[in-house]
């Protein structure tokens, strides 16, 4: 999420200046997610493209998972933007070596008050 620029390093709006370059973040269940959607153009792209990258929290650690996704369907870039989102509510984290589903920091916070 490096940004070059004055505001980057004189301590200026950092979440001000993800959103500027087409950022935002959302929750999930199970932590947070950071997207940033960029359009391709120009002379060394092939073709036009939308890029969106996706930031999630991994569950109970401090990693982070990105996942990309890119079209070339440009001019849908809202609907498939909106497709790329509902890839991301619905992934699940696994256990890697059993497959379980991993908890989610509010199931985990329901336990904890039953207990």
């Amino acid at each position: 999420l490096a940004r070059t620029g004055a505001s980057r390093t004189s301590g200026g709006d950092h979440w001000g200046d993800f959103a500027d370059e087409g950022g935002s973040a959302f929750g999930r269940a199970d932590g947070l997610v950071l997207r940033r959607s960029r359009l391709v153009d120009g002379p060394s792209a092939a073709a036009p493209a939308l890029t969106v990258d996706y930031w999630l929290t991994e569950p109970g650690r401090t990693d982070v998972v990105l996942a990309t996704f890119t079209t070339a369907l440009v001019e849908l870039a809202p609907l498939m933007t909106e497709l790329f989102d509902g890839v991301i509510a619905a992934a699940e984290w696994r256990h890697p070596t059993t497959g379980a589903r991993l908890p989610s920091r509010e199931s985990r916070t329901q336990e904890r008050r039953r207990a």
